[in-house]
């Protein structure tokens, strides 16, 4: 009996002990079950305050603002002097019953609600309204701002003056490379003739002055603006494939913020920088400046009405541009396609941006204004069924008379190949057409059925009076374009233009004049003015 009431007792001292393990285990449990509540709802009132900051920045700010430490967030709230809330709390082994859970449990679930608020700080969107936040979003500007943005501000103010001063000497400079040039022609003759002749070019100089004159201050909007922004779109179609810009970088040869180069490139690929109707360059305020000294650039505050092919500034507090591929006036809203944009993982952070297509009201606060560039008209010309549906080539080699265009704009760009033996110049397939299209030395972009884009210059004019050609071309129409090709390593064999490139096996629908072979342009000139004297 004793030895059965002592197990009794036992049995009742480990009950208890049990019990009491059991119960501290429990309170141990929702100890840790509250310091999580509490860490969530400091989670909740971290993020709600980060979207109503996140909604006060412009694309640009947020990249940046998203790029700060916790506790550099935190230092933009101390100086706005919003209410803090709650510092995410260490969950310690002293604040905890000595329990059966583990240390490394405890640990996993710190970590794990820390890497909780860091995505909810990435993720989030909202925001409060409150004026603390919105204290705490303008200080951040503030800093992006800054006593450097001044300092530069103050250098593109004394370069844009140095620039406006300088504005009609920069106008005849292309006159003064003619000039040049026509000076090259008396070259070897005696002195006695070139005395006579400078009253002539004397002359020369100042009837190019004018001609560049004139056309500097055109004022031709047209439809040239619908050939950049129909790049840019295209771009943008294929933005996923170009995530950080390579290729624009590439033509560039710049590995840096590409934005105002991505707007070149586009530029370019119409022609529009060869004609001086846009710069080259990635810099967001020389392109403004550019504009300026030109008068073709609007303040925001002017009231100016973009249009599509615009340039849109965004300078109040950050420096990035895009390109107006549309205007709602009703909604007073505009549309943008912009490089260098879009959420970004890469640091830097043009390493992995891309192209983007974005909507904002006119009056957004970051926008400064606008460029309105002197787009051509467009010089296009629609080819009707049947007409383009072959290709032909023509040895470079065959063009023998020295005294013709076609003649001279060979030697003076260069007879260069590509490796399958295509004619090349400035990048551009040489090939021959009818004078419907254009003449020798006219950038043609040649646009198929499927959508393909042959980049061209003229080096070469289809005579219409041989038997089969018509204005279109050769064979009735047909053969609207003619590749002009290395004689010695094509005549003779079964080549053709489409064995090289299988993509061009579509009908020829559109062309398009982009420009012409800058060189070729200030010959024509000289030219010109030659036969008027």
């Amino acid at each position: 009996m004793q030895i059965n009431k002592e197990r009794e007792t036992k049995i009742e001292v480990e009950k208890k002990l049990i019990l009491s393990e059991l119960l501290a285990v429990s309170k141990a449990s929702h100890a840790f079950n509250h310091s999580l509540n509490s860490l969530n709802e400091t989670d909740r009132e971290y993020e709600e305050q980060d979207r109503g900051i996140k909604n006060r920045l412009n694309p640009k700010e947020l990249r940046k603002w998203n790029r700060l430490s916790r506790r550099k967030k935190e230092t933009y709230r101390k100086q706005s002097r919003i209410p803090q809330s709650r510092e995410l709390t260490t969950v310690s082994k002293s604040k905890l019953p000595t329990t059966g859970i583990s240390e490394k449990a405890i640990s996993n679930s710190k970590k794990s609600t820390a890497k909780g608020i860091s995505k909810g700080i990435s993720a989030g969107a909202g925001g409060v309204g409150s004026e603390a936040l919105k204290r705490s979003a303008n200080k951040f500007k503030e800093h992006l701002a800054g006593k450097e943005w001044e300092r530069k501000n103050q250098e593109n103010l004394r370069v844009l003056q140095i620039e406006e001063n300088n504005h009609s000497e920069n106008q005849t400079a292309r006159a003064a490379g003619i000039a040049t040039a026509v000076t090259t022609l008396v070259t070897g003759a005696t002195s006695a003739l070139a005395v006579l002749l400078v009253p002539t070019i004397i002359a020369l100089v100042v009837m190019a002055t004018v001609i560049a004159a004139v056309l500097g201050v055109t004022e031709n909007q047209g439809s040239g603006a619908e050939a950049i922004v129909q790049v840019a779109r295209q771009e943008y179609a294929m933005a996923s494939r170009n995530i950080g810009g390579k290729k624009y970088k590439e033509w560039y040869d710049m590995n840096a913020d590409w934005c105002a180069i991505f707007l070149s490139w586009c530029g370019k690929e119409c022609g529009y920088i060869e004609q001086q109707i846009i710069p080259k360059t990635a810099s967001v305020s020389n392109s403004r400046i550019w504009f300026k000294v030109r008068n073709q650039y609007h303040t925001k505050e002017s009231g100016y009405k973009p249009k599509a092919g615009d340039f849109v500034y965004f300078e109040n507090g950050m420096s990035h541009i895009g390109l107006v591929v549309s205007y709602d006036e009703s909604k007073d809203q505009i549309e943008t396609i912009e490089g260098n944009s879009g959420s970004s993982t890469g640091i830097p952070y043009h390493t992995a941006s891309q192209v983007t297509n974005n909507l904002y009201s006119r009056k957004t606060s970051s926008i400064s204004g606008f460029a309105c560039p002197d787009y051509p008209e467009n010089n296009s010309v629609e080819i009707p069924e049947p007409y383009g549906t072959v290709y032909s080539y023509m040895g470079w080699q065959t063009i023998t008379s020295p005294s013709s265009k076609q003649y001279q704009l060979r030697e003076t760009a260069g007879m260069r190949f590509d490796k399958d033996g295509f004619g090349i110049i400035d990048g551009r397939y040489v090939i021959a057409c009818t004078t419907k299209f254009g003449q020798v030395g006219d950038y043609i972009d040649w646009t198929l059925a499927n959508g393909e884009v042959i980049k061209t210059v003229v080096g070469d004019i289809k005579n219409q009076s041989d038997p089969g050609c018509n204005e279109y071309g050769h064979k009735d129409g047909a053969c609207v374009v003619e590749f002009v090709v290395d004689k010695d390593s094509w005549y003779g064999t079964s080549k053709h233009p489409t064995s090289f490139h299988p993509e061009w096996r579509s009908r020829v629908v559109r062309s398009d004049k982009r420009g012409s072979f800058e060189v070729w342009k200030d010959l024509q000139i000289i030219s010109q003015l030659s036969s008027c004297i």
